[in-house]
């Protein structure tokens, strides 16, 4: 009974479940479909501005199940960031609400730059904060009470916040992201940006980057096509 009064409440007065997972790239677009993000990355008073897209580039069939070639890739703005690519092979079925598809990616390959390709076993062997930030929040994750809201080029997005914090290790110092993921479910993968603050034990360093979509469309052409399971 009192669980019954619980869920009556809950519909009543629009409580609504606290998200399973912050992941930022949950939901599958058509293949084919792309999101251009800029960011806004900050360390104490240097700041600069890659630009990321994530894509959707292709379909295959791999060890009995429908998969997905999802590309992402960090476009370098000529300063210290550097030009980094990924490419990841990810059954359909894992995609969804609340579902972290990037970390039940059946193939991963890593390339920095000019040089080699590598294939990865898990995304934090590689790069722990990619890793942590790609996760999003693992503790003290909730859904905030008010939207989040941005203009761009189509008009405003008004946004759902999921926000909280991770770890991750760098070396042996421990690195604390916090993190605001901003959804929105009309949108390319449901991401639509998000506000990141990290603090490194030990470290005074303010670090902080802001990442927000600009632009989405179809017709994405994979960057890293040769890479086959």
């Amino acid at each position: 009974m009192l669980s019954q009064l619980l869920v009556c409440a809950a519909l009543t007065f629009g409580f609504a479940e606290e998200p399973k997972t912050g992941a930022l790239f949950q939901t599958l677009p058509e293949d084919g479909v792309w999101a251009k993000y800029e960011v806004a990355l900050k360390i104490n008073n240097q700041e600069t501005k890659p630009i990321w897209y994530a894509r959707s580039v292709g379909k295959v069939f791999h060890d009995g199940k429908e998969c997905r070639f999802i590309e992402l890739e960090q476009e370098s703005d000529g300063s210290e960031t550097p030009h980094l690519q990924w490419r990841f092979v990810i059954p359909e079925a894992e995609f969804g609400n609340d579902k972290n598809p990037l970390n039940k990616a059946v193939r991963i390959w890593h390339k920095e730059g000019d040089g080699e390709t590598e294939r990865l076993a898990n995304l934090a062997d590689k790069n722990p904060l990619i890793a942590s930030f790609f996760g999003g929040p693992e503790v003290d994750r909730k859904r905030e009470s008010d939207k989040y809201k941005f203009s761009w080029q189509r008009g405003e997005l008004e946004c759902e916040v999921i926000s909280g914090r991770s770890e991750a290790m760098l070396g042996t110092a421990k690195i604390t992201m916090h993190h605001r993921i901003l959804r929105e479910k009309s949108i390319p993968f449901g991401f639509a940006g998000a506000l990141e603050e990290l603090k490194i034990e030990g470290d005074n360093q303010q670090i902080s980057a802001k990442f927000l979509l600009v632009d989405h469309g179809k017709g994405a052409m994979p960057k890293l096509p040769q890479l086959q399971p």
